[in-house]
């Protein structure tokens, strides 16, 4: 799995994340545990996306930089990275601490109102990237998409930023939902019989809060929830 976008705004910014998975990986929605707000994925228990009230987000997909083997038991699902490290008040340093031997790769998209990093793990070594945090950029699984579906996809997200005034978060909504060519493997809202895509889930501040909304495409349920944004983030 799967897509992701970032969007800057002028006091935040908006992610939006499509989830490619198994449509037998179900997800039980919302929930807000230990100052977090995520969406819980049944079988690791974990998630691959979450806030915090001090407005940090992390969203995860599968795979580095390429496809890679799948391990038939890795020492722990990716799905519970995420709760962990939101629990430390410093999150690079503390995702650059993980021991990660045993796990199959991943990136990590990390966040904050004045910050941007996308952490990679390739199965032997990580990778830290500083990103600009003032301009969109958009992600998709090497897992799943191939390095010539990955920069069109970067293109068709390019085109329609240039087409569209005074983006807001229900038109990257329209984007995750129907961005593509046609191409039922590739589109945003792909699916490949054994795997498609199975939630959208955004991120967007509104004033001091910030709204989380999850979509499960099976079952056509739609959840939002706030958290306030306590204070700005410490360590990060």
């Amino acid at each position: 799995m799967c897509t992701i976008t970032f969007y800057p705004r002028p006091t935040g910014y908006i992610i939006t994340q499509n989830r490619d998975e198994s449509p037998k990986r179900r997800s039980t929605g919302l929930q807000l545990e230990n100052g977090l707000l995520f969406p819980r994925d049944e079988s690791s228990k974990g998630t691959w996306i979450g806030i915090d009230g001090q407005g940090r987000s992390v969203a995860l997909m599968n795979g580095a930089f390429k496809a890679h083997t799948a391990v038939a038991e890795p020492r722990a699902s990716r799905g519970t990275i995420i709760p962990r490290i939101m629990q430390s008040a410093d999150l690079i340093s503390e995702v650059l601490s993980l021991d990660l031997e045993g796990i199959e790769p991943f990136t990590l998209i990390l966040a904050d109102e004045s910050s941007l990093h996308c952490f990679r793990w390739d199965a032997i070594d990580k990778h830290l990237e500083t990103l600009d945090h003032t301009i969109p950029h958009i992600w998709s699984s090497p897992s799943l998409y191939s390095d010539e579906w990955q920069e069109r996809r970067k293109i068709w997200f390019g085109q329609w930023l240039d087409a569209i005034n005074d983006i807001d978060s229900s038109d990257l909504r329209w984007f995750h939902n129907h961005g593509g060519e046609g191409n039922e493997s590739n589109d945003l809202i792909m699916d490949r019989g054994h795997v498609r895509t199975t939630s959208i889930t955004q991120l967007k501040k509104s004033g001091n809060d910030w709204l989380m909304r999850f979509t499960d495409l099976s079952t056509c349920l739609v959840e939002e929830r706030r958290i306030h944004h306590e204070r700005r983030p410490v360590g990060y």
